[in-house]
């Protein structure tokens, strides 16, 4: 068979023979489009990529095992079913990419972005992440996770030296099961020197937003979620599904300690009070309670009111309307000036010196 030279003679060349698998192990690919060529099912093992596109390209079945790729664009391709494994990717853009079922185990992936990728089914275990984003991936219960590290002093030393990337001097070592946790712990052990000032502005814009997630309550929670940032802050509602290894309520918790203010809708509540329990004696937070116009607060409510200084009186409110017009007047300025005073109690003034 003669080799296939332009894109539609490869193409072609692939319909004519189906079942033969193109072998180009150990290639070196540098500054192609190769988003329009059929790749599924190529053998591309050991090979180096460098800024090629294969942007929407179709890779189902290919074997990249070992390859390395610099400063590829992958996005919104099909590598469904593709192994991967020990693969190096640096600055390579995975976006919106299929990475169903895919072979990953091992690989390392070097300031790269996996946003919305999906990764259903897909082997993550041994893999290597660094400096990644990972917003929004898609994964469900067959997706393997165990064992993805972060930190330098995991790298293989080889391999730093020959692509470059030097081990730092007094890096950590962690080992996650999760690759949304790996990202999110990256930024930490990166940060450490930055954590309170971090910490302090999350805590300076962050209102978490706590109520019946079903039915009108829902709309209230969304017409807060939508109103807030007017205001400069950053809302977060608690509608998502907590981990599995820590109770749903500590998790929520955690959210009203890095808060500046807790927004919480008693109207027909269904967990609230639970989370108000938990919260309030625990966590020296404004809590904002708001409540429908004709509802009750649940029975133990006004007994946390009078024992935590911290717990503003209910806002009442007869629609989304109403909230939005008291917004300002009754919540967000109660709740500033209230977490002023408890960052006074928290960090009092040191008394004068009588010394002379």
């Amino acid at each position: 068979m003669n080799s296939p030279i332009e894109i539609n003679e490869w193409n072609d060349w692939r319909k004519r023979y189906p079942h033969v698998v193109p072998d180009l192990r150990g290639i070196n690919l540098m500054k192609l489009d190769l988003s329009q060529l059929r790749l599924d099912r190529v053998r591309l093992n050991n090979a180096r990529i460098i800024q090629c596109s294969v942007r929407v390209g179709r890779l189902r079945h290919a074997d990249l095992r070992g390859a390395r790729l610099f400063g590829v664009d992958m996005s919104y391709a099909d590598f469904s079913y593709a192994d991967l494994r020990g693969i190096w990717m640096q600055d390579v853009h995975l976006t919106e990419t299929n990475l169903q079922k895919a072979r990953l185990r091992g690989a390392k992936l070097i300031s790269c972005t996996l946003n919305r990728a999906d990764l259903k089914g897909a082997d993550l275990r041994d893999a290597f992440i660094w400096g990644t984003s990972v917003w929004q991936v898609d994964r469900d219960s067959k997706t393997q996770q165990s064992n993805i590290s972060i930190g330098w002093d995991l790298f293989d030393p080889n391999d730093a030296a020959t692509f470059g990337i030097s081990k730092k001097a007094e890096a950590d070592s962690m080992r996650v099961n999760d690759i949304v946790v790996a990202d999110f712990m990256s930024h930490l052990t990166e940060n450490r020197n930055n954590m309170a000032s971090i910490l302090n502005a999350a805590s300076s814009k962050l209102v978490l937003l706590l109520g019946r997630f079903r039915g009108k309550q829902r709309d209230v929670l969304e017409v807060l979620e939508r109103e807030l940032p007017a205001f400069g802050f950053i809302p977060m509602v608690f509608d998502f599904e907590g981990p599995k290894n820590r109770d749903m309520i500590e998790t929520v918790a955690i959210l009203a300690g890095l808060s500046k203010f807790v927004i919480a809708d008693l109207t027909k509540p269904r967990s609230t009070p639970l989370e108000s329990h938990l919260i309030i004696p625990d966590m020296a937070v404004p809590f904002v309670p708001i409540i429908g116009e004709k509802d009750d607060p649940f029975s133990m409510f006004f007994a946390l009111q009078h024992k935590y200084p911290w717990v503003l009186a209910p806002v009442r409110y007869r629609d989304e309307k109403h909230l939005i017009d008291q917004l300002k007047t009754h919540v967000i300025r109660p709740a500033e000036a209230l977490a002023k005073k408890l960052q006074k109690m928290k960090y009092p003034k040191p008394a004068p010196s009588l010394t002379g």
